[in-house]
């Protein structure tokens, strides 16, 4: 397989067009790409690159403006906690706990966030859960799918990862799978290689279809619970209204 791939030897900060077109297409090639050495990085310059990646789309996150988010959720749900960074606001600050005096900007700041478990219709048991076993919170693609064409491209920047021993992760699927792996880590899939896994009569049946949204999904699905293998919402389960 060619999905993901590591990248060094590069400076975010200062890069030419040349090594944008040779990055860009490392991207299409490996669906992830992973650039190391990069803790100096402006996120002015992250926001830039992505816009360089693709000139032609629009200049604004897919997910709408900070002060419709602020106001309404934007086109996600309601209540998340999402900062933008000042002066590239564009790049939004996700995470947990309190953030520093000084995160480029944003000024003690901390994050109020619950168990990524929470979501889960039926989470690990909690013995199971202080053992280290969880599961995969949720699989998603970087969309809002309303209103806006995902994004060819989308990034993001780890600046801290919590601490501990290595977890034990369940595919939660009848299966009986799993990996380790160290705390605070992003799963990515490839869905190309999925698709090649299929039978000609399953990319008959995908080539030939469309999907189509309610609107504002977020906002409606927002009070659901998803299934254990964090695909899905589980049938008639919601969060509690307080």
């Amino acid at each position: 397989s060619q999905f993901g791939a590591y990248v060094t030897g590069v400076d975010l900060n200062d890069i030419s067009d040349d090594d944008i077109d040779r990055l860009k297409a490392a991207v299409w090639r490996h669906k992830v790409v992973v650039v190391k050495s990069q803790a100096n990085l402006d996120p002015k310059k992250q926001w830039e690159l992505v816009t360089k990646f693709d000139p032609k789309a629009t200049d604004g996150h897919s997910h709408g403006s900070i002060e419709k988010f602020r106001a309404k959720g934007g086109l996600l749900a309601q209540g998340r906690d999402v900062v933008g960074i000042p002066g590239a606001e564009n790049v939004r600050l996700i995470g947990k706990g309190f953030q520093g005096e000084d995160h480029f900007g944003i000024k003690n700041h901390t994050v109020e966030r619950g168990l990524s478990n929470d979501f889960h219709a039926v989470p690990p048991p909690p013995g199971d859960f202080e053992k280290g076993i969880t599961r995969f919170q949720r699989w998603h693609i970087d969309a809002p799918l309303y209103g806006k064409d995902p994004a060819w491209f989308t990034s993001l920047r780890c600046i801290r990862l919590p601490r501990g021993d290595d977890l034990t992760i369940e595919w939660a699927d009848g299966s009986g799978m799993s990996m380790r792996s160290p705390p605070g880590r992003t799963a990515f899939f490839s869905t190309s290689q999925l698709y090649s896994m299929l039978t000609e009569e399953e990319k008959r049946l995908v080539d030939h279809s469309w999907v189509e949204y309610a609107p504002y999904p977020y906002k409606w699905i927002e009070r659901c619970k998803g299934n254990s293998n964090g695909l899905g919402l589980a049938a008639g389960v919601s969060f509690g209204v307080g």
